[in-house]
Parts: structure tokens; sequence; C-alpha cells
């Protein structure tokens, strides 16, 4: 039924067409976020989606985690 659908199946084989990116993972990230539009900045779909670290703040002192080194852009597959 999704397969048939051809908005989701090229956003899906777009996905698919990052090393390491599943039919799995692009299907549910398709299906998840749905238009990546809503999102202002790549940063804001990444934090959605919990591909990367937390942040902390605390009386005005910032502490962030790790990020993904290849930010990918999102935008450019849709």
């Amino acid at each position: 039924m999704l397969k048939e659908n051809p908005l989701i199946q090229e956003r899906v084989t777009r996905l698919q067409s990052i090393g390491g990116v599943g039919e799995v993972t692009a299907s549910t990230w398709v299906l998840e976020v749905g238009e990546v539009e809503r999102f202002g900045a790549i940063r804001q779909a990444v934090s959605y989606c919990g591909l990367c670290a937390a942040q902390k703040e605390s009386a005005g002192k910032k502490a962030v985690g790790q990020y993904l080194k290849n930010e990918i852009n999102i935008y450019k597959l849709f």
C-alpha cells in the first residue's frame, strides 16, 4: 500500500541514496517526519528525530554533546 504512493516511494528512494540508510530507516523517516519543510532548519529536523546530542544549559553555561560529523542537507533530498 505505501509502496504504491509515488511521493512516499520517491522520498524513500532518495533517502536510500545515503550510505547506510536502508528501506526501514528511510521509510520510518518519511512516515514519521512527513513534510520536511515544516522545520526551519536541518538541526530542528535532526533534533526532532533524536539524531543529535543533548544540549544542557544552566546558570548561563552551555554543555553540548557531540554532534554528527557529517550533517546531511535533508532539504536537497526532497
